[in-house]
């Protein structure tokens, strides 16, 4: 299933986001899916990496309840496409195309297991990822 979702990747050329540590905030309610998934990948072992990302994938009840809140969002704020039997929700609408964007899907072929639903999270982790 992980095949559907074809993210390149090589868009490393985004510059690094500025934060200010005095501006930080409690993360909103949303944060929980997110967080849901990055354990729920963790705990099964779905992690890989990929250019100094880490790529969660998470499944089954995790996933289907990310994909479904994706799904409540309106249109101006997310994007979905469907590929034959799956249906694919962004966290964010595309600017050029959906390579690397956070993703959840729900794939009517395999209705009722745990791969109906499925997502997959980038994370920069930076040079650590592949020190030794």
């Amino acid at each position: 299933m992980l095949d559907v979702l074809a993210f390149s990747l090589l868009l490393l050329g985004k510059p690094e986001p500025v934060l200010d540590p005095a501006r930080d905030q409690a993360a909103p309610p949303n944060a929980v899916f997110f967080s849901d998934c990055f354990r729920d990948a963790s705990e099964r072992g779905n992690l890989k990496s990929q250019n100094r990302y880490l790529l969660f994938s998470c499944q089954g009840e995790v996933a289907k309840r990310f994909y479904d809140k994706l799904g409540t969002l309106p249109a101006t704020a997310t994007f979905s496409e469907t590929k034959g039997s799956v249906t694919l929700r962004y966290t964010t609408k595309p600017k050029k195309d959906t390579d690397g964007l956070d993703a959840c899907w729900q794939d009517t072929q395999a209705a009722g297991t745990e791969f109906e639903c499925g997502c997959r999270l980038i994370y920069p982790a930076g040079p650590l990822i592949d020190a030794s």
